[in-house]
């Protein structure tokens, strides 16, 4: 029998292998110690089957992790070499590298795998040369969310999509795939299950065989429910006040002929009270345009008064103003007439000497923040020092140095030079005092020896040679005569003066800023004092013109106020017209009220015989007549109120048949609110009225519309809920055939493992008894009582779904003949027995959604020193015979109880590198083989 699916897996740079090759169409036990890739080659099985990669298994591996094991660089593939019903072709995973997250990409080829496509003298090659040497093979690139139309077997070829086909699962709608990669997962990872988790497997696995699994009653069927029920209630209504409609009609019958009849009478006398308020509208509209033309005269005259007021205000500030500064003018003359000319010119030179003293201090102040203190004293003393050498020199003139020399014929030219050399101020020292001249004429000839030494500014002998240009000299003034040295004390002296008063506010600059502030108020004072006369002085040369000002303004402030007074006049005037307009609206008014309380009675008594719409439209139009004029307009108005008070009189005489029909319409409404929906209050007569009667007339079509309403809406809902309980029943037997084959391969270490669909009782029963439909009708209380539990489940909200329906339970029966309740498949045993179980469930769920067993499979069992022979043998018997092929993985070999009917061993190794490796020199295939049968021939 030809079996479809993967037969092959090869991984090439992946998940720690550089090659690894296996064969899958048999069973296959990977024999090697813990973390030697064991795992990682049975769980590449997922990127076969599994589109969404956060959906698969990797155990304690995070996904981003397990991406970067498996395509961690660019040349890293798994290869799936498939059997499918077009011929064997291979799906290729290729790998993005870790710079890309260990994302990775799906493609079909046609054909097998070749080492050579992607090998070349050892070396792994890149995909762009892979894919050259499979471009003759139909390569296509599989999006994640094509994959399950991929695999599919069941698909009808004209699905429309262009993608590559393998076919091999044996499936045909995108639920059942969802349903197969969440069992198959747990499958392949043997991943514990509750029981809540248990029923929602077995429910997805099973979903061809159910036809509903949710109905939401209260969204599908309320609208409905409410139809039918509310036609049922307004049908009881109409049985229980069918009395009261038929003599409410005769008595509406009465009133509407008594109604026509005074309607005829009441229309000449309506179009009377029309004329009425047409003439009273007209007078309205005279008295009303007089008042206004005399109210726009008074608005008018009020507004000029207003501006008057306005302009009044301001020429009253204007004259005031004019008069406080004429009065002010004469007091600062009273002032300013004692002061002379003479006193004015001496505060004005006053004020320029201190503005003057000002200035020289804030210079002071400003350079005294700038300069250094102590330089200053070492300068003012330095000037002292030659002022006082300068005066001795000049009083003792003819004693000094250079008077000495010169005396003894020593030129000014060689002083100049020679003390160039020498110190310039010797020449000022006194003879006799400060200097003593030991041989004056050696002296003098050393002078002259010195100046000889010095031509065009330098200074050469046999030792040195000097630059002296730059050198300063005695001073040139000195040199001359004591009147110049006496100029010169004096700017000295001036100088010596500066300085010390530079120095002193230097050295007390709070004192100096306290004088500088005293010097500015009073220079302050007298600018100020000084700009208040000449204010005054301006002022004072044109007072005529300032008293014609005043007398101006004193002028217009009189004139406006005659006028405001005028003005006041024309408004009383005025007033005392609108007044009296007034006063005639206002019994005009009168009148029209008296006539509209008449006509609002005669209106209250005409409404219930439905005149109500000829008396409640009243023209009020221009038009006037003879009828107008005041004296005849009074007569006419009595006239018509006597008519309507007569006629109001005999309107009275249909309220006792309105008091009647009230009374039916009372008990009406009282019976109403025994029916729910049905209330009625009258609001609007006619209407609840011709309802009634149209129900009443119609009372059998509304019995058997009822009747129908019902009987659709139990048919449709029954037929649903017959689908959901038969559903239960589907998984009932689908549990039971899980039960069998958990018996067939029977468990070792326990007497039975069963799992037992448990009803929910309330609602189960509720959904039983409304999809049975049988003598539904012919039984009053079942109609009334599945009534009341369909008006539950719409009030509750609350959706009918497959899994509230029925709980799964889970039982195990131990060796010695107890029964054990487990709450998840973990619990059941030890973990050999657990995972023998799960391995045993998820196979039958695996196969009841991809159900033709010509499409093989592979699960896994890892650990297998936690499973004694019998489990592995009996778990390995039943994944054979439904065609789902076990991988084994332990340290230890293990042929006999894999070999159905035989098993190929691979032995993993791990180099120094790191690297994993298939020991094809430790490679095994067994097969069991048949034992004889004795014949006992006696």
């Amino acid at each position: 029998m030809t079996h479809y699916g993967v037969r092959r897996l090869v991984a090439l740079n992946s998940g720690n292998y550089l090659y690894a090759n296996i064969d899958l169409s048999r069973p296959v036990h990977l024999a090697a110690p813990n973390n030697r890739g064991k795992s990682t080659l049975v769980n590449a099985l997922q990127f076969l089957y599994i589109d969404d990669f956060s959906k698969m298994r990797f155990g304690r591996r995070t996904h981003e992790d397990t991406r970067k094991h498996y395509f961690g660089e660019d040349r890293s593939y798994l290869v799936f070499e498939c059997l499918t019903t077009s011929g064997i072709q291979s799906m290729l995973v290729r790998g993005l590298s870790t710079l890309r997250d260990g994302h990775f990409e799906r493609y079909v080829y046609d054909g097998e795998f070749q080492q050579a496509d992607f090998v070349n003298d050892g070396e792994i090659l890149d995909f762009d040369a892979v894919k050259t040497r499979l471009a003759d093979r139909h390569l296509a690139r599989v999006k994640n969310a094509d994959l399950w139309q991929v695999l599919a077997g069941n698909l009808p070829p004209d699905d429309g999509k262009p993608i590559p086909r393998l076919s091999i699962l044996p499936l045909r709608r995108r639920d059942e795939y969802l349903a197969f990669r969440d069992v198959y997962v747990r499958l392949l990872s043997l991943s514990n299950a509750n029981a809540r988790t248990l029923r929602q497997l077995i429910i997805e696995s099973h979903a061809r065989e159910i036809g509903e699994r949710k109905i939401d009653v209260a969204a599908e069927y309320k609208d409905e429910f409410d139809r039918a029920e509310r036609a049922e209630h307004q049908l009881l209504f109409i049985r229980a006040v069918a009395d009261e409609i038929d003599r409410g009609k005769e008595l509406r019958l009465e009133i509407r002929v008594l109604s026509d009849k005074l309607a005829a009478l009441a229309a000449p006398l309506w179009s009377d009270v029309r004329r009425v308020y047409e003439f009273v509208s007209a007078e309205e509209c005279r008295l009303n345009a007089d008042a206004q033309r005399a109210e726009s005269e008074r608005e008018q005259l009020g507004t000029k008064k207003d501006t008057l007021l306005t302009t009044l205000g301001k020429r009253g500030l204007e004259a005031e103003t004019v008069e406080q500064t004429w009065q002010k003018l004469q007091e600062d003359h009273k002032r300013w007439s004692a002061y002379s000319a003479a006193f004015v010119k001496g505060m004005r030179s006053n004020a320029e000497r201190k503005a003057a003293d000002i200035a020289e201090q804030e210079r002071h102040l400003e350079q005294a923040k700038k300069l250094d203190l102590d330089a200053m004293r070492r300068q003012v003393a330095t000037l002292t020092k030659q002022v006082s050498i300068n005066r001795k020199v000049c009083e003792q003139w003819e004693k000094t140095a250079i008077a000495e020399l010169r005396r003894v014929g020593v030129a000014d030219i060689e002083l100049d030079s020679a003390f160039r050399i020498a110190n310039p101020d010797l020449l000022k020292l006194i003879v006799g005092d400060t200097i003593t001249f030991k041989n004056l004429s050696a002296t003098a000839d050393r002078i002259r020896a010195i100046a000889n030494h010095i031509t065009d500014g330098n200074y050469v002998d046999d030792l040195i040679t000097a630059d002296t240009s730059s050198v300063t000299g005695p001073d040139s003034h000195f040199m001359h005569d004591p009147k110049t040295l006496q100029d010169q004390i004096t700017l000295h002296e001036e100088e010596l003066r500066e300085q010390l008063a530079r120095l002193n506010i230097a050295e007390d600059q709070d004192r100096a800023c306290t004088t500088l502030g005293t010097l500015k108020r009073e220079h302050e004072e007298l600018r100020r004092e000084l700009a208040e006369y000449d204010v005054y002085l301006d002022a004072w040369t044109k007072r005529d013109d300032l008293k014609k000002e005043l007398d101006a303004a004193v002028q217009k402030v009189a004139d406006i106020r005659q006028e405001i007074a005028d003005l006041e006049q024309s408004l009383k005037t005025l007033s005392t017209h609108i007044a009296g307009i007034q006063h005639e609206l206002g019994l005009l008014n009168q009148q029209r009220e008296r006539l509209s309380a008449v006509a609002q009675e005669f209106r209250g008594e005409a409404k219930p015989l439905g005149l109500h719409d000829l008396s409640s439209t009243l023209v009020h139009d221009r038009t006037h007549d003879d009828a107008a004029q005041p004296r005849s307009l009074t007569r006419f108005l009595e006239s018509v109120i006597r008519k309507l008070v007569n006629s109001t009189t005999d309107l009275r005489g249909i309220g006792t048949s309105r008091l009647r029909l009230q009374e039916h319409q009372k008990i009406i409404a009282e019976k109403s609110r025994q029916f729910e929906a049905q209330q009625r209050y009258f609001s609007d007569e006619d209407e609840e009225w011709e309802s009634l009667i149209e129900a009443r007339d119609s009372l059998p079509q509304l019995e058997s519309a009822t009747e129908r309403s019902w009987d659709s809406l139990f048919t449709t809902l029954g037929a649903r809920l017959k689908a959901i309980v038969t559903a239960v029943s589907s998984i009932k037997m689908a549990v039971e055939r899980i039960n069998r084959g958990l018996k067939t391969y029977q468990v070792s270490n326990l007497l039975a493992v069963q799992i037992k669909v448990e009803e929910a009782r309330d609602t189960y029963s509720a959904v039983e008894a409304l999809s049975s439909q049988d003598g539904l009708f012919q039984d009053r209380g079942a109609w009334d009582i599945n009534k009341k539990r369909l008006r539950q489940m719409i009030d509750r909200n609350e959706p009918i779904e497959l899994e509230s329906l029925f709980e799964l339970r889970i039982h195990t029966q131990a060796t010695d003949g107890t029964w054990h309740q487990s709450a998840s498949l973990d619990d059941i045993g030890s973990t050999g027995t657990g995972m023998t179980v799960k391995a045993m469930i998820f196979i039958q769920l695996v196969r009841a959604i991809a159900g033709s067993d010509k499409y093989r499979l592979h699960f896994y069992i890892d650990g297998l020193g936690e499973l004694d022979d019998r489990n592995l043998e009996a778990t390995a018997a039943m994944a054979v015979s439904r065609g789902i092929i076990p991988i084994t993985a332990d340290p230890r070999l293990h042929l006999e109880p894999l070999a159905h009917p035989e098993v190929t061993v691979y032995s993993l190794g791990q180099e120094s590198s790191g690297r994993f490796f298939i020991d094809s020199y430790k490679t095994y295939h067994a097969r069991r083989r048949a034992q004889p049968v004795e014949v006992n021939r006696e």
